[in-house]
């Protein structure tokens, strides 16, 4: 079954947080074997992410990987559950 992990980021300036997003697009950055992963700006300093892997193994691989991209980070969260629905109708971005 299929695990969603949304993360909520929040930076110390709007500058840090377009670095952040300036590098997962000048990169082509991926989540390893995520089936599905979507960027929300919440505010100009805040973003949401929802990412969806596989399975429970998949998304723990990525944990680790994720503490290497926390610095400049002023705030964090996350958590994770089951999909028990996902519908992609096309790709906007």
């Amino acid at each position: 079954m299929s695990l969603a992990r949304i993360n909520n980021l929040d930076f110390e300036n709007e500058e840090d947080l377009e670095v952040r997003m300036k590098f997962y697009k000048e990169n082509d950055f991926r989540f390893h074997d995520a089936e599905c992963l979507m960027s929300i700006r919440t505010s100009p300093t805040s973003v949401l992410e929802i990412v969806v892997y596989p399975d429970k193994e998949t998304a723990d691989t990525n944990l680790a990987n994720r503490e290497k991209f926390m610095h400049k980070v002023k705030d964090n969260w996350f958590m994770e559950g089951s999909v028990d629905r996902l519908q992609l109708n096309k790709r906007i971005y």
